[in-house]
């Protein structure tokens, strides 16, 4: 089941990025036994702004706003003419979405 950025909570956002931080650790050792693979969990990652901007994939340029009469956050992502969005009631929930957005849409560029 793929799981869907718009309705995901902070915690459950981050737990997809230490879920693909452990894939791409386990991708660079596909050549070794299993036992020497990792499977501990990457370093914790804190609910933060600054926690949010440092997971966002490399390349992707953002900017949010505050919508004022919604008082939702807004927050956009492009790379390379492809955009991805995010909304939430709040700027660190909109953030970590978009993260989860831009990684999810990476993959999918990278699948085709």
């Amino acid at each position: 089941m793929t799981p869907n950025p718009a309705t995901m909570t902070v915690q459950e956002c981050i737990l997809f990025v230490q879920g693909q931080r452990v894939l791409e650790r386990n991708a660079k050792y596909t050549a070794r036994t299993p036992v020497d693979r990792y499977y501990d969990d990457p370093d914790p990652i804190e609910p933060t702004l600054d926690s949010a901007a440092t997971a966002m994939p490399n390349g992707w340029m953002m900017h949010s706003l505050r919508q004022g009469v919604l008082r939702r956050w807004q927050t956009e992502a492009w790379k390379d003419g492809e955009i991805v969005a995010a909304t939430a009631d709040t700027e660190l929930l909109a953030r970590w979405r978009l993260v989860v957005a831009c990684m999810m849409a990476e993959k999918e560029v990278g699948d085709e």
